[in-house]
């Protein structure tokens, strides 16, 4: 219930495990094109978030033979076992509790934006994206210009996901970075249009976007998480 304490808290550290897919229209839509834990510690109110690479390889054990594993990239966890084998994997290679999870695919994380009304994201490098897919299994090309920009949806999910940009943009490092500043311009507006603290707007929120997100936490348990994040830059 509402009095008890989150998961983790009591040891001063709650850890959620972020995934990102493409979904059911999208090539490779199971595999978790992007994988983050964000790492809280309510008593400083300090965040560390940590993006692995998806091209990391771990070992997947057989059920038949314990004795047997095959090396397989981490983003094939989600597809072979769910969330929980992804949460599974991710502990394994970080050492860390994994005590939440969400999951949001590419209709959800647009969707949930432009109910935001768009977010203002600071881009550090201009940069051009030649091979960015378009919803056709063809290539489009994105371009961003350094400075200040309200994005859309599907805007921001290019600027996430955007993978052969030039200007030192196209390594996963400058993708993490990007990823990052996303979540932090959607943390800005929802804590600015108080929709993260009303039990209504976030119930509201996750029937309207149905199966398109997913997560092992109540109603409940995101409101308080809200709360204790709030004052998290």
């Amino acid at each position: 219930s509402s009095n008890d304490p989150l998961r983790g808290e009591e040891e001063d550290r709650i850890n959620i495990l972020l995934l990102g897919i493409g979904g059911e229209d999208h090539p490779g839509g199971t595999l978790t094109d992007t994988i983050m834990v964000a790492s809280i510690k309510p008593s400083t109110k300090q965040v560390s978030l940590l993006s692995l690479p998806r091209d990391l390889v771990v070992k997947y054990y057989s059920d038949e033979n314990p004795n047997y594993w095959e090396g397989l990239k981490i983003n094939h966890s989600y597809v072979k076992g769910g969330a929980e084998l992804a949460d599974e994997k991710i502990e394994e290679v970080t050492g860390l509790p994994i005590h939440y999870h969400v999951l949001v695919d590419f209709y959800g994380f647009r969707k949930i934006i432009d109910d935001l009304g768009g977010v203002d994201v600071y881009i550090e490098n201009s940069f051009t994206d030649r091979e960015y897919p378009n919803y056709n299994y063809g290539y489009q090309t994105i371009a961003f210009k350094k400075g200040w920009e309200r994005m859309t949806g599907e805007r921001a999910l290019q600027f996430a996901r955007s993978r052969h940009g030039n200007n030192g943009e196209g390594s996963d490092f400058g993708r993490s970075a990007r990823q990052q500043k996303i979540l932090e311009a959607v943390k800005k507006k929802a804590f600015s249009l108080g929709t993260l603290l009303n039990p209504l707007k976030v119930g509201a929120l996750m029937s309207d976007l149905g199966d398109h997100i997913q997560s092992n936490m109540e109603i409940w348990e995101m409101i308080q998480m809200a709360d204790i994040t709030q004052n998290i830059s």
